[in-house]
């Protein structure tokens, strides 16, 4: 019975692989957003962009300009357009990816998803719950 139960489950975490992984070769680059034309769609009209991605899933792309705690103390990521340029978007990622931070560093080239909120400061848009999917 006991070995039953370990194959259900293996079997379940497999099915739980294949069907909620992301495989970046196999996404639609169209899916892919570079960083600055989503921060446009919010700042140049607002409410528009706000119908098309606010709560729902963003995949961004774009130059790491910031990596550390945001001002609540939360493990980010701020990404910009250009190497030194100004931040465009913060990605908040999960507490528990606090270490994860380390393999990252200012003008590395990241794809990260999460969930698109708002915009902070007018100029930045938050994005939360973010899980960096291409380094």
């Amino acid at each position: 019975m006991y070995k039953y139960k370990i194959i259900a489950v293996v079997t379940l975490v497999l099915i739980y692989g294949i069907i909620y992984s992301k495989d970046l070769n196999n996404m639609d680059p169209k899916e892919i957003i570079p960083v600055k034309e989503l921060q446009d769609a919010f700042v140049n009209d607002r409410s528009k962009a706000e119908k098309l991605y606010k709560n729902k899933k963003v995949t961004l792309k774009g130059i790491a300009v910031y990596v550390g705690p945001d001002i609540y103390a939360l493990p980010s990521i701020e990404l910009s357009d250009k190497k030194d340029g100004a931040s465009m978007a913060l990605c908040v990622l999960p507490v528990s990816d606090y270490l994860k931070l380390r393999k990252f560093s200012k003008g590395q080239t990241l794809v990260i998803t999460g969930e698109a909120r708002d915009l902070y400061k007018e100029s930045i848009l938050v994005v939360k719950e973010c899980q960096i999917i291409q380094e």
